[in-house]
């Protein structure tokens, strides 16, 4: 019942951008990266996780660019986004989805690479310094250069080939 508030289907085939939409939080290498990925999986669905809107200044300016850049590569009718979502949601999107995408420029530690891995969701994140001793490169994530839409491609494009791969950088 919490997938279908939200209008998603339990079977259908979906990546999450689990950080709020902020330039900080790159969420354009993720758009930038999907077309290639939408050759191979036509039925993909990107959900981008707005948290905290109202704690924002950049993020209306960031939406529009977007927004903006996933008209001109003609996916906008396949990105989902959802507003802030009680935590007791969270863990229900993150089993739906095959991925989580978190490729910051820079960052702490989120607690969203937690709560992914706590749902066993499998993950591509930064290969952000901070992350070093938690995610570990092809143990329990992909790690990538954060602007590389190619390998992003790539990493996504892994993951949903590869059920035995996915499953094992989850933990199952």
């Amino acid at each position: 019942t919490i997938l279908a508030q939200y209008g998603l289907d339990p079977k259908g085939l979906y990546v999450i951008s689990p950080r709020s939409l902020r330039p900080i939080y790159n969420q354009l290498t993720l758009i930038r990266a999907l077309p290639p990925v939408m050759e191979i999986f036509p039925d993909l669905k990107i959900i981008l996780k707005h948290h905290h809107v109202e704690n924002y200044t950049d993020s209306d300016d960031y939406e529009n660019q977007i927004r903006d850049e996933a008209k001109r590569l003609r996916i906008w009718d396949r990105i989902i986004r959802l507003d802030h979502l009680p935590y007791a949601h969270l863990c229900q999107l993150y089993r739906l989805c095959r991925a989580a995408v978190s490729i910051p420029l820079e960052d702490g530690f989120p607690a969203t690479i937690f709560e992914a891995m706590a749902c066993g969701c499998p993950l591509i994140v930064s290969n952000d310094r901070s992350y070093d001793g938690v995610v570990v490169d092809g143990t329990n994530s992909i790690t990538i250069s954060p602007t590389d839409t190619t390998a992003l491609s790539s990493a996504l494009t892994r993951i949903l080939a590869d059920p035995i791969f996915a499953d094992d950088i989850r933990g199952e």
